[in-house]
């Protein structure tokens, strides 16, 4: 398997998953490789746990490059909003 393909991030998915349920610090890895795979709306689900884990990291996730690919989803204003973050820029 390569590394970074879909088939060896399916596989991580699948044995990391139990883990991210077991923790509240992890959703925000989960949102993130989420995001990365391009699964908008898995992302945004996990990012709804780790809001509601209150995780402190959350308050730098506009810098965090794998959830660039939901700065054009109209879901990530209102996240930003929720962790009181400025929306623009």
């Amino acid at each position: 398997m390569k590394i970074g393909s879909p088939r060896s991030t399916n596989a991580c998915i699948r044995l990391a998953h139990p883990i991210w349920r077991a923790s509240s610090r992890d959703p925000l890895v989960a949102a993130e490789i989420r995001a990365w795979r391009g699964e908008s709306d898995a992302a945004f689900a996990w990012l709804d746990k780790a809001l509601a884990a209150r995780d402190p990291v959350l308050s730098g996730i506009k810098l965090d490059a794998y959830l660039q690919t939901l700065h054009a989803d109209p879901r990530w204003k209102a996240v930003l909003k929720k962790i009181g973050l400025p929306t623009d820029l």
